[in-house]
């Protein structure tokens, strides 16, 4: 985990996530098998349906880590697949601009 989850902006973050309405659909609603679409804000850590605070650009391929445009609820299989494609290609010596370049916007 990186160290933007234990500063209190992040926590500030999450808080105003929550706020938002006790049920929000994941962000990336069915890019994993497990993901249950539909997220419960009042879940505990485990539970299927707990929400995350997931990132739309990831914060270490440039995006901004506290802005509310840039993250939304996110399950938990789903933000963890994405962490690890990050960090996948960023094993893979894939440099920042491939990370957050589509094939489609070229």
């Amino acid at each position: 985990m990186a160290r933007t989850h234990h500063t209190r902006q992040h926590q500030a973050c999450v808080r105003e996530l929550r706020s938002r309405g006790r049920f929000q659909r994941c962000i990336t609603a069915g890019c994993t098998p497990n993901c249950p679409v539909m997220l419960d804000a009042t879940k505990p850590r485990g539970h299927r349906e707990h929400m995350t605070l997931g990132h739309i650009l990831d914060v270490d391929a440039g995006g901004a880590p506290y802005d509310p445009r840039n993250y939304g609820p996110q399950c938990v299989p789903c933000n963890m697949a994405g962490g690890a494609d990050i960090t996948n290609a960023k094993r893979r010596g894939v440099n920042r601009q491939a990370l957050i370049t589509s094939p489609d916007w070229t």
